[in-house]
């Protein structure tokens, strides 16, 4: 299903990035540099990603929010042994169950340094 805005989209992201911080102990986002605008290379299909120092491009309709959290967070924290890739998708999924989701691909078109 897509997402009827980018502002829908966003909210997602971001709740589900600060439950998987939450879940590490760790309170605020702010240090991660999360940020999400619209794309104006792309169009109003795709979202503009900052993670940290870099910049990438996601399609809005065929990238689900927590997994998309899921994925730049992991670029940016520590490996935690007691971790997996499913436990950390999960906790994402889980805080944006509330959202109806479409397919789970990721699509970046190429990174940038911000």
């Amino acid at each position: 299903m897509k997402h009827p805005s980018l502002k829908d989209f966003s909210a997602a992201f971001d709740r589900a990035a600060r439950d998987l911080l939450a879940a590490r102990g760790i309170t605020s986002i702010d240090n991660f540099n999360l940020q999400l605008e619209s794309c104006p290379i792309h169009g109003p299909a795709c979202v503009r990603v900052t993670y940290g120092v870099l910049r990438d491009h996601f399609s809005i309709n065929r990238s689900d929010p927590a997994d998309l959290a899921a994925e730049l967070l992991a670029t940016m924290l520590p490996a935690d042994a007691s971790d997996t890739v499913a436990e950390t998708l999960h906790v994402a999924r889980m805080s944006v169950a509330s959202v109806a989701v479409g397919g789970h691909a990721i699509v970046p078109s190429g990174r940038e340094y911000v």
